[in-house]
């Protein structure tokens, strides 16, 4: 996504990049589109297509989105799981 970006508007991505909640470099459509994309990119390379959100997810407090470590560790859990 930092690609699409200009240069002043692009981020430092670590595995302690906030996603969602207080201190996101990400507006809403930036995180629809992460989401979007690492969906899109995970079946590219693993022929699964898997759902990241689910209309259930409660994004307050505890959530998968909170930053880059997390999401990755959700994404584990979704592909180890099924």
């Amino acid at each position: 996504m930092n690609e699409e970006k200009e240069a002043d508007e692009k981020f430092p991505v670590s595995k302690d990049t906030v996603l969602l909640g207080m201190g996101t470099p990400l507006d809403s459509l930036d995180l629809i589109y992460v989401i979007t994309g690492l969906e899109d990119r995970i079946f590219s390379l693993t022929n699964r297509e898997i759902q990241l959100v689910s209309e259930a997810e409660d994004l307050e407090g505890d959530h998968p989105f909170r930053t880059v470590s997390t999401l990755g560790e959700h994404i584990t859990t979704i592909l180890t799981s099924e």
